[in-house]
């Protein structure tokens, strides 16, 4: 994750959603390298509302693009 970056070709939404990193995502490794790449915590799925009109707006704007 610290090589690829912010700006690589992997985004915040592919760490969010994609299967691969099912399991990562449940480590502290995952959850401090995210907050140091990106300037935010980690969201985790199960814990948004399910109404757009509750997401937090960087990930509405993911969701909206992706």
């Amino acid at each position: 994750m610290k090589l690829i970056g912010k700006d690589g070709e992997i985004t915040k939404f592919d760490y969010m959603h994609w299967p691969i990193f099912k399991e990562f995502r449940k480590t502290n490794q995952f959850l401090e390298a995210y907050e140091n790449i990106f300037g935010v915590k980690f969201v985790k799925e199960e814990e948004l509302e399910t109404s757009d009109d509750n997401l937090p707006s960087e990930i509405s704007d993911l969701i909206k693009t992706n």
